[in-house]
């Protein structure tokens, strides 16, 4: 638990410091308990009590109320890794329930699928995975991120190599192959061409 309360203490001063002298007070007056409650609630029976209390920190300067919305904002950060600062974020309305037409977004259902909480796949790791899968090189070093898939409702790696790239702005082409790596196993999740033309 200490060590919960340090790596906030650090992120809060390094990552997400709030630039207002009373970011406390703001969630106070613009967020019920309740909501807060509701929310916290929500997220614990997704990834279970003790993945929350160690992994999962509220972010005051992006939760806000948009009446009668309540967008809540949190950071899931491992100071054990290198690689897992997100964010999560999800809306409520005002009795408290989530509101289907925004996005889920970093909170996987770890209840029902423990491996998703589970990040055992280094970045290193994922790059020889895509090696092995023959990704091709491309024209410029890969574009790798640890990243949240909407589609898949999991954390992944996402290998991106572009094959072909002209012109800028709204201008801009280019293709490429993607692959997408499950970050527990290293399974491959996805393989596919892109093109933006």
């Amino acid at each position: 638990m200490m060590t919960k309360y340090l790596s906030l203490f650090a992120l809060a001063l390094f990552s997400y410091s709030c630039t207002c002298s009373n970011c406390d007070k703001r969630l106070e007056n613009d967020i019920p308990a309740y909501i807060v409650e509701a929310a916290d609630k929500f997220i614990i029976s997704r990834v279970g009590q003790d993945f929350y209390d160690n992994y999962i920190y509220p972010d005051y300067v992006r939760t806000k109320a948009v009446p009668p919305y309540y967008h809540m904002y949190y950071i899931l950060r491992m100071v054990e890794t290198d690689f897992i600062n997100e964010q999560v974020y999800f809306t409520l309305d005002e009795k408290g329930n989530i509101v289907e037409e925004f996005d889920v977004v970093g909170v996987p259902d770890c209840m029902e699928e423990p491996a998703d909480c589970e990040f055992n796949i280094r970045k290193e790791q994922a790059l020889e995975i895509a090696k092995r899968e023959k990704l091709v090189e491309g024209i410029k070093p890969w574009d790798i991120a640890f990243m949240w898939s909407s589609d898949l409702g999991k954390y992944v790696w996402h290998i991106l190599s572009t094959t072909r790239e002209s012109g800028s702005g709204d201008f801009y082409k280019a293709s490429g192959q993607e692959i997408i790596i499950d970050p527990n196993d290293g399974k491959i999740l996805k393989q596919r061409e892109w093109d933006i033309f």
